[in-house]
């Protein structure tokens, strides 16, 4: 695998733009970090100050990253100035906000000048991409929103300018001779998966700030080289997110208003969790980061279900790593994140820790075990020991308690786990007719613990299916909407009516007969605000096979009154799954479930592949630890309030069922009915 690395630092740049001082040794230092980690140096195009005009950038791309080929990585690192400007109306739909994001090369405000705008960048990359490269974007600039340059105070400056007034004349990238392909390429990227990974130093409404320490620097950059030389020493090389978690750390102890940002959180290549500049996924340890930032704190908060203490007991997580067990207690609750209290050990302040759940104040669900006969008793045995030792340091499940009778007060869900025959159980949710999952093995205590593995995964989506906040302020403030698609249109103009839910609650999408075959439901997905404020907002898709995808929308700002299109607005087809049966009758549910909020939340803790999928293999060393969501704990998605009184942040929460598929019909055509798979 090679490296071609293209970096750009820019210190000096033209009246009115204010200088900056740390730029160009943040280059240097990327490039001094990339020598020394093997890169040669005909593999590194250095640009700093006048020498980084916008066209040298662009050539940057089109002649020394484009050598990257099939299986090497494409590095584009950026040090200066950022700002933004009006989307143009032919790209609305791919920019919620508004505004596109850009950064200003060398001549970007000189009389007749152009910045470089996110659009013009995400062709680039995908030029890249097409060809195979692994693309890395690291991005130490701000997205500034506000008319002029903010200011500095001491030893600290802001990368921000005033953001430009009207969008780009003349299209993007009028520079390329293939004009054609800009087009093509947006428009072969929407609704695509993610094709680079995204490091950038603070969130677009926020500044970027530099530092003068021995020398000046801008703050991210510092945190990465730091970050990365340390893992040298080790002889490791970190994950994305590993290296986005230890600079948001660094960066946050010493501007807590600037917050690094990872760009995919999460996608079906997992990019986030490959090394840094390329390789396999890692599987991460466990599910949450416990991290020190100013105060202990683990990313996940109110949204995803995690609550302060109650009268009833309080959340805890433990560290996900073998040796004695050790927990903190969780005592403030956010949207995105949650303030913890280590219980009788001191963290070291330099590390992050994988932690899972260790328990909560009441279990997701009761589990009531019966048997066919008494023959059969033994495995519901087995399971009840299970559940029993199923949670950190050998302790009880914090998902699952196992009753004889009706879960106790409080407990939202009954699940029946029943021994159908010795040896082997079957899991049975009171909201179906039939059992949609295959019967479990259950005749050892490994295959009882497995079991039991399933049963926390029903009752982790049952709850998260059931996260609401009925007393939220925010509730309204950003619509759902579901549009039929017609026959032809690729592209959501905006103009079709939303759908309406039937008497059911559900809105009913039928596959459509063509005289050879059953043709699926298309649609459009809008999310429409009516707020007078930008609110940010996460889009779920849960499946009636327990999954939870987050491909749809995974994520973003949505502007005062605008509307955001999912799939970049892209038309989607809802497909039965694929080994359901393609026959008069044949239906499956999807929950889309829109998560609100004032504060950016991560996607990722979300996740969960179908129940009874084998998660990634584990890491040595985190024996019963399991990923994404195995060991994720949730209380009753009401509002929680902080330890001390102190009052939680607002979210809000918006569920429409979704009913597809096929009518009942007389006739039976289904052996001519073609195979598909679910587009996302």
């Amino acid at each position: 695998m090679a490296v071609r690395a293209l970096i750009v630092g820019i210190d000096s740049y033209p009246a009115p733009v204010a200088a900056l001082c740390g730029a160009g040794n943040d280059a240097l230092a990327a490039e001094r970090w990339l020598l020394d980690a093997g890169v040669p140096e005909s593999g590194i195009r250095l640009l700093r100050d006048g020498a980084a005009t916008r066209a040298a950038v662009i050539a940057g791309f089109e002649q020394h990253l484009s050598g990257a080929g099939a299986g090497d990585t494409a590095l584009f690192w950026f040090a200066g100035h950022g700002s933004q400007q009006p989307v143009p109306p032919e790209y609305a739909h791919l920019e919620p906000s508004g505004l596109m994001q850009t950064v200003l090369c060398a001549d970007s405000r000189e009389p007749g000048g152009r910045d470089l705008a996110d659009k013009e960048i995400r062709v680039l990359t995908s030029r890249l991409a097409e060809r195979g490269a692994h693309v890395v974007l690291v991005m130490d600039c701000c997205h500034a929103e506000s008319s002029s340059r903010l200011p500095g105070t001491g030893r600290e400056k802001v990368r921000a300018i005033g953001r430009r007034a009207d969008a780009p004349a003349g299209g993007l990238l009028p520079e390329l001779a293939d004009r054609a392909d800009v087009a093509g390429l947006l428009k072969r990227t929407e609704g695509a998966e993610p094709n680079h990974v995204n490091l950038s130093a603070c969130r677009y409404y926020q500044g970027a700030r530099e530092l003068r320490l021995d020398e000046p620097r801008g703050l991210f950059s510092l945190a990465l080289t730091v970050e990365l030389h340390r893992a040298g020493r080790a002889g490791s090389v970190p994950t994305y997110r590993e290296l986005l978690v230890a600079a948001r750390c660094y960066v946050e102890n010493w501007m807590p208003d600037q917050q690094p940002v990872l760009y995919p959180d999460s996608s079906p290549a997992e990019l986030a969790d490959r090394p840094f500049l390329g390789g396999q996924a890692v599987p991460r340890p466990a599910p949450l980061t416990l991290s020190w930032r100013g105060g202990w704190e683990i990313d996940a908060g109110s949204c995803h279900g995690i609550a302060a203490a109650a009268e009833c007991g309080e959340t805890r997580v433990a560290v996900a790593e073998r040796g004695p067990l050790r927990e903190a207690r969780v005592v403030e609750v956010r949207p995105d994140r949650s303030g913890v209290v280590p219980i009788g050990w001191q963290p070291d302040l330099s590390r992050q820790y994988p932690v899972v759940v260790s328990a909560v104040a009441l279990p997701s669900a009761t589990v009531v075990p019966t048997v066919n006969e008494e023959g059969n008793r033994a495995a519901v045995d087995l399971f009840t020991a299970a559940a029993r030792t199923a949670g950190p340091g050998g302790g009880p499940s914090a998902h699952v308690r196992v009753a004889e009778a009706a879960g106790p007060p409080g407990s939202s869900w009954r699940l029946e786990v029943r021994a159908v025959r010795p040896g082997v159980v079957r899991l049975i949710d009171p909201e179906r007719a039939e059992s949609a999952l295959p019967d479990l093995p259950c005749g050892t205590a490994r295959q009882a613990a497995a079991a039991v593995e399933v049963a926390e995964h029903l009752a982790r989506w049952r709850r998260i299916r059931a996260l609401a906040n009925p007393a939220s302020e925010l509730a309204g403030q950003i619509r759902l909407e579901l549009v039929h698609a017609p026959a032809g249109q690729r592209r959501d103009h905006g103009d079709g009516a939303a759908l309406r839910p039937g008497a059911d609650g559900a809105i009913a999408l039928d596959y459509a007969w063509t005289g050879a075959d059953w043709e699926a439901p298309r649609v459009f997905l809008r999310l429409r605000s009516t707020s007078g404020h930008r609110l940010y907002c996460v889009l779920l898709d849960l499946t009636d096979d327990y999954e939870i995808a987050t491909g749809l929308f995974d994520g973003d700002w949505i502007g005062p009154g605008r509307t955001a299109f999912v799939h970049d607005g892209t038309a989607i087809r809802m497909l039965l799954p694929q080994e359901r049966p393609r026959r008069p009758g044949a239906r499956a549910t999807d929950w889309l479930k829109l998560l609100i909020s004032p504060e950016p939340l991560s996607a990722q803790p979300f996740r969960m592949r179908p129940a009874g999928v084998p998660a990634a293999p584990r890491h040595r060393g985190t024996a019963g630890v399991r990923t994404l969501l195995e060991s994720f704990g949730l209380d009753d998605g009401r509002r929680v309030a902080r330890a001390e009184a102190i009052e939680a942040a607002d979210w809000a929460a918006v569920t429409i069922p979704v009913s597809t598929g096929i009518p009942e019909r007389t006739e039976t055509q289904g052996d001519r009915i073609s195979e598909s798979y679910r587009s996302y």
